[in-house]
């Protein structure tokens, strides 16, 4: 299995918003694109970094990480596999993994966080997978009057700039 991620471009959003469509996104999530995307993409955005996950050589969905403040410390993520049938296989613990490391060059962050609900059990499976933990929980209503109860998640992200290389310790 081979999964990649190259940049999410302007010609992709139809195809993000029929992926959504295809698997009905509103029972997993509450939104479907980065809070601060306005329909513009931008090089060197500030606040957000998103990538199209391809699975075996196919354009499979969508995963981001974004910043509410160009400065927090913080990124909270985001991600869309459009076809139900590749759900669970690992290609989405597989591209979250990816797309923390590239967006660290850009955007860095000690934390990534994420919303995720309570009866969303393959996703937790795939977070606790990549190293994230409940951190709390909660309840809101979304945009349809629906109650949403859900958990928020975190994994610590290693300041890769700070770890020693073992070439330069002293034996």
């Amino acid at each position: 299995m081979t999964v990649t991620l190259r940049p999410f471009l302007s010609d992709d959003l139809k195809q993000h918003i029929a992926w959504a469509e295809a698997i009905d996104a509103r029972r997993y999530m509450s939104r479907i694109f980065p809070k601060r995307f306005n329909g513009n993409l931008i090089d060197n955005n500030p606040y957000f970094c998103w990538y199209v996950i391809i699975y075996n050589d196919t354009d499979v969905g969508s995963v981001w990480l974004e910043k509410e403040n160009a400065n927090d410390n913080v990124t909270q993520l985001g991600i869309i596999i459009g076809d139900e049938d590749l759900l669970g296989k690992g290609i989405g613990r597989k591209a979250i993994e990816q797309a923390i490391l590239n967006s660290q060059s850009t955007m860095p962050s000690s934390i990534v966080r994420l919303n995720v609900r309570k009866n969303n059990k393959r996703a937790q499976s795939c977070y606790m997978a990549c190293g994230f933990c409940v951190v709390s929980q909660g309840v809101k209503t979304n945009d349809y009057g629906e109650r949403i109860e859900f958990f928020t998640m975190e994994k610590e992200i290693p300041n890769i700039s700070l770890q020693p290389n073992a070439k330069d310790s002293v034996g």
